[in-house]
């Protein structure tokens, strides 16, 4: 596969009506302190099946104006992807299913003393079909 699985969160979480307005980067660049924002970083994987299906471990950082909009932002995240994302296809890619490897938790980022809420989810990807 060749399917970058930060393309395929960013198409999906864009596309989700709960979260018009909110940044989704793969970076920091250009975000104000205090935007809402969901920051996708990719920490890892493997291959699953050869050639069919790999398994993308994705880390998203959510940074808003205060702690309680910050843990809404993050669980409402959480919400849309456990349970909206999996069998659909985002970003080139069918995402087969959508594994927690842990929950939203808090922890300010030490940069910018910001409210911050950290999870990480595992997806199953397989190349969409045309």
């Amino acid at each position: 596969m060749r399917t970058d699985p930060a393309a395929v969160l960013h198409a999906f979480l864009t596309s989700v009506e709960e979260l018009r307005g909110v940044m989704v980067s793969g970076s920091m660049v250009g975000r104000k302190k205090g935007q809402a924002s969901l920051i996708i970083d990719c920490s890892g994987g493997y291959r699953t099946v050869r050639d069919r299906c790999d398994r993308a471990e994705i880390t998203i950082h959510a940074y808003h104006s205060t702690q309680s909009e910050t843990a809404r932002l993050a669980f409402t995240a959480r919400e849309q992807l456990l349970e909206r994302l999996p069998g659909r296809v985002a970003g080139g890619a069918l995402v087969l299913d959508v594994a927690e490897v842990h929950m939203p938790f808090p922890l300010v980022d030490e940069t910018s003393g910001e409210f911050r809420y950290v999870h990480a989810v595992a997806l199953y990807l397989t190349e969409a079909s045309v």
